[in-house]
């Protein structure tokens, strides 16, 4: 029998329970709005858990994301199970569009995410991989976020032709 590869990605719990509590204040404060929460890390944990899963959160946190940073977050929706180091956003996907991003843009835009607590870092193994990090977006948060992305471009000629529909949901 073929062995299963064990997923590149990363569950939002998993990604939370990694942080250390200073990144876990940090993502608080974005996510909640909140200066200098004073919280334990099970509180931590457990309204960042809550607060990422909210759709609505979600939407408007996204919305305070400066343009290049939303451009490296739409990046990483894009690859496959949401995982990319920072050399393969540059790699563009068949029938992906250019983006105006250089490579200083990108390195600022990952730690932003990773900061705010949109990206789980991973460090890959083996001797190719070296020190290599790859960034994540947890599972959860990636559905949401691509979810909410495809509504934002969907427009009403979109919604009625079956062609862009069947586009939109690929």
């Amino acid at each position: 029998a073929a062995k299963r590869k064990k997923p590149a990605g990363i569950s939002l719990h998993k990604h939370l329970d990694a942080l250390r509590v200073v990144d876990l204040r940090d993502a608080y404060a974005f996510w909640l709005s909140v200066e200098n929460p004073e919280l334990q890390r099970k509180e931590l944990l457990d309204g960042l858990e809550r607060t990422m899963s909210d759709e609505g959160i979600v939407y408007r946190r996204v919305k305070t994301l400066t343009r290049k940073v939303l451009d490296v977050l739409l990046l990483l929706l894009r690859r496959e199970q949401h995982t990319s180091d920072l050399p393969g956003l540059f790699r563009r996907l068949p029938g992906e569009e250019s983006v105006r991003l250089e490579y200083h843009e990108a390195e600022a835009g990952l730690k932003a995410l990773r900061r705010r607590g949109f990206l789980a870092e991973l460090a890959e193994h083996g001797p190719e991989a070296a020190s290599r990090v790859r960034y994540a977006v947890p599972f959860e948060l990636a559905e949401t976020l691509t979810a909410l992305f495809r509504e934002e471009a969907r427009t009403v000629g979109g919604v009625l032709s079956l062609q862009a529909h069947l586009r939109a949901i690929r």
